[in-house]
């Protein structure tokens, strides 16, 4: 994804003349070499293009610079430029501008104290890159109001489908960008295999180098990964244990060719920051958070009396972290007066009151009632995506063996 990105920004004349030198051709990809020389001669031959439209690239990519190439070669570059047609990577785009602008100040530094140039022109020249960069920021505060923009934004059609048909015909679609919803339950309720059961199936959905980060700090990522085995299957874990060689490649078959499609990562421990670092340089299309209380880094905001402003800014960040890079389901537990009951309220989350629903997108609940380990209740006691509906639920199955929820 990341050079995809990097290939759309040089198609515009100005970014390749500008931030080609600053390349380090040992991190790229072979294919993305080779384009980029080919955009360079492209734009010496056609001296009053400004950008590049994809298509007349392709042909002039095939016809004029490389008409010798090979069936598979030719159908790999295809796939490429197939992708870049259908990227929508502005942010990522402002991102790589921003940091070769720094990367070029650098430069500019390292030379001028090389020079032995005076501590009140580097100053100067630090200063006016702020104030540029600065500028450029409040410059992208006033968008477009496009109805039309947003209506696309919103489209849950493309979203990521949940495995539940309950939930599916709830979202009237899949999870999108922006979206910050909680799972909650009480101990033992099953929230690991409803996260396994959804994000096996969504996992299904995704291609290329797409993939889910999956963030445990329950226990070992190889016990989720047992789960999501299991739910992905449709098996127990004796069967598949029984047999795992089939299991392997039935699992491979699923994830579309990518066994790591879905990444569960270990982060006892981790802060707020360590985790959305992640998530910004490893762009997933969705993130999981395993337990939300468990993450470090918000200790401050509590006080001997309650923790409720603690929970509100940890839920918080979960809705930022949402909104600027990928959807979020973040797993949270009830409270006591949450156990042993089919329709917690939303105040009987752990640690709050309103605070952590008040910052989510939705928040689903798992109910489920002692002695009865195959029945349980979802609810959405909170949401913000319909209007029509309030406090909906539905009883679903729950199959704990294989870790699904029908």
């Amino acid at each position: 994804m990341i050079e995809l990105s990097l290939l759309k920004l040089f198609m515009q004349r100005q970014n390749l003349e500008s931030y080609k030198g600053l390349l380090n051709p040992k991190t790229l990809s072979r294919q993305s070499i080779q384009i980029l020389k080919d955009l360079s001669v492209y734009f010496d031959t056609h001296p009053d293009s400004l950008s590049v439209d994809i298509q007349l690239f392709s042909v002039f990519f095939f016809n004029v610079r490389n008409p010798y190439l090979d069936d598979k070669t030719v159908t790999e570059y295809k796939e490429i430029f197939k992708l870049l047609g259908e990227l929508d990577s502005k942010e990522s785009i402002e991102t790589l501008i921003k940091g070769f602008k720094q990367q070029n100040l650098y430069e500019d530094l390292k030379r001028s104290i090389d020079n032995n140039q005076e501590l009140d022109e580097l100053l100067s020249k630090i200063e006016q890159f702020n104030q540029e960069n600065n500028k450029e920021s409040l410059d992208n505060v006033f968008v477009d109001m496009d109805i039309e923009e947003a209506a696309e934004f919103v489209d849950r059609s493309k979203g990521l489908k949940w495995r539940c048909k309950a939930l599916q015909d709830y979202f009237e679609g899949g999870v999108i960008k922006s979206d910050f919803i909680i799972i909650a339950g009480g101990i033992g309720s099953g929230k690991s295999s409803f996260v396994a059961s959804e994000l096996s199936f969504m996992g299904e959905q995704l291609k290329d180098g797409e993939y889910i980060l999956w963030l445990s700090n329950e226990g070992s990522y190889k016990t989720a990964l047992t789960r999501l085995y299991s739910a992905a299957l449709n098996s127990s874990w004796k069967q598949i244990k029984q047999y795992m060689p089939s299991a392997k490649e039935k699992y491979l078959k699923l994830m579309n060719g990518d066994r790591n499609r879905i990444r569960i990562v270990d982060i006892q421990g981790w802060s707020a920051k360590q985790i959305e670092n992640v998530i910004k340089k490893r762009t997933p299309v969705l993130t999981v958070i395993d337990l939300v209380d468990n993450i470090e880094g918000f200790d401050k905001y509590s006080t001997k009396e309650n923790s409720f402003e603690k929970y509100g800014k940890l839920y918080q960040w979960c809705r930022e972290v949402a909104t600027k890079y990928c959807p979020v389901l973040g797993v949270s537990q009830f409270s006591i007066e949450g156990q042993d009951a089919m329709y917690p309220k939303m105040t009987s989350l752990r640690g709050s009151k309103i605070d952590k629903a008040g910052a989510c997108t939705a928040l689903l609940t798992i109910g489920s009632v002692a002695g009865d380990n195959t029945t349980r209740y979802l609810g959405m006691p909170k949401s913000k995506l319909r209007a029509d509906i309030n406090d909906w639920r539905a009883t679903v199955v729950f199959d704990a063996e294989r870790c699904r929820y029908i």
